[in-house]
Order: C-alpha cells, then sequence, then structure tokens
C-alpha cells in the first residue's frame, strides 16, 4: 500500500495532540483532506482567513476542550495552537 504524503502530514499532526483542522478547502489539499479523514481528524472548511481564524479562536471556548488545533492557510502554512501532546 502506498502511503501519501497527505497520510504523513495528518499522522503528524494527530501525534502531536492536534483535534482538529481548519482549513480553506481547495484543490491542492485533498490528499491532505483524505490522510485527516483516514486518521479520524476532524476538518472545519471555513469560506475566507478571516472567518478560519475567527472559528479557530472560539473553538476552545465553544467545545470547552483546550487541545492543539491546525490552521492551514496554504500549501505552505500550517500554524498549531493550543496544548502541544494533548490526547
Amino acid at each position: 500500500m502506498k502511503v501519501r504524503g497527505g497520510m504523513l502530514l495528518a499522522q503528524a499532526l494527530k501525534e502531536k495532540g492536534v483535534a482538529r483542522v481548519f482549513a480553506l478547502i481547495g484543490g491542492f489539499y485533498n490528499p491532505a483532506l483524505e490522510g485527516f479523514m483516514e486518521c479520524g481528524v476532524p476538518v472545519i472548511n471555513a469560506p475566507s482567513e478571516p472567518s478560519m481564524s475567527v472559528r479557530q479562536a472560539t473553538s476552545p471556548l465553544l467545545s470547552g476542550r483546550r487541545d492543539s488545533n491546525a490552521t492551514w492557510r496554504s500549501p505552505c502554512s500550517i500554524a498549531v495552537t493550543g496544548k502541544q501532546g494533548s490526547k
């Protein structure tokens, strides 16, 4: 079985304790989206960068969980916030 780069990314972020990913979903995200789906990491789509930032910032407040989130703004930019290594 071939392992795609998106699966490696998803596994690495999950091992670091990332509980969910916020992204502006587009064509170049598809391999990573497949990896997140296979690893059981939810992906929250946002229509714009400002709304993605608000969703990412308010997620711990609304969920009551202080785990890590990843915000994916472009193919080269992933920001991980929150408590690292939480399970």
